[in-house]
């Protein structure tokens, strides 16, 4: 949301005093996560009964990533 006049809203961390922002980074390399660098894949807590559905299963393809569609 921000513009050339600067960001709308600034986050201070009070544990340090320092202007801060919000940082999604991997839990295992602590590199910054951006989403041209994710896959998604069903995990062991999916739903079983989910996967049985075809039109779930779909959203799925063979490198378990969620399937493009034209309203994305």
């Amino acid at each position: 949301m921000a513009d050339d006049s600067g960001a709308p809203v600034i986050m201070r961390h009070t544990a340090c005093d320092h202007d801060t922002h919000a940082q999604v980074v991997c839990s295992s390399c602590g590199e910054s996560l951006h989403h041209e660098d994710i896959d998604v894949r069903t995990g062991p807590g999916y739903p079983a009964r989910l996967l049985d559905d075809p039109g779930i299963r779909a959203r799925f393809d063979r490198n378990g990533r969620p399937e493009a569609t034209a309203d994305r």
